[in-house]
């Protein structure tokens, strides 16, 4: 899964980079949802004594993964 979150982040550097032309709102909701991301993943390994926990930050970090893929090919 780590290898497709380079797939928007490599995306939103390289239109930044090149002063590509972009939606004025994927910059800040990419930038969200992958930190949402990272975040749900360190917290998932930090929670791994819980029962459940782990499953569930997993989960939402997966689900904010595919649907910053998803912005990646709706947006451009």
């Amino acid at each position: 899964m780590a290898f497709l979150g380079l797939i928007p982040g490599g995306r939103l550097a390289f239109s930044l980079a090149l002063n590509l032309d972009m939606p004025s709102w994927y910059a800040p909701v990419a930038l969200t949802l992958g930190v949402l991301g990272v975040a749900a993943v360190a917290a998932g390994f930090f929670a791994i004594h819980r029962h459940r926990l782990p499953l569930y930050l997993f989960t939402a970090a997966t689900l904010l993964l595919l649907t910053n893929l998803t912005l990646v090919y709706a947006a451009f």
